[in-house]
């Protein structure tokens, strides 16, 4: 578990604890995530960006960069080509 600790400079206990806060929401999610939202074209290398997921607001579909051969694809989270 995370901590600031009370020797840490007061002016920076609140800033250290976001940060600490915004870890331990990434280790342990607790709500959902807020996804980016991007068209087709403005689709990122998936490679980039592995493992995480965007709405493609074009295709009306959620992309899921995956592994694909020895690259990186955005695929749709149903498994189906973009």
């Amino acid at each position: 578990m995370l901590f600031v600790g009370p020797d840490i400079p007061a002016l920076l206990q609140p800033i250290l604890k976001a940060v600490v806060d915004a870890i331990a929401d990434i280790r342990a999610p607790g709500k959902p995530t807020q996804l980016a939202a991007v068209t087709f074209a403005q689709l990122p290398p998936a490679a980039n960006w592995r493992n995480c997921m965007v709405i493609v607001t074009d295709r009306n579909t959620i992309a899921v960069s995956t592994p694909s051969g020895s690259t990186w694809a955005w695929t749709r989270s149903d498994g189906s080509a973009l």
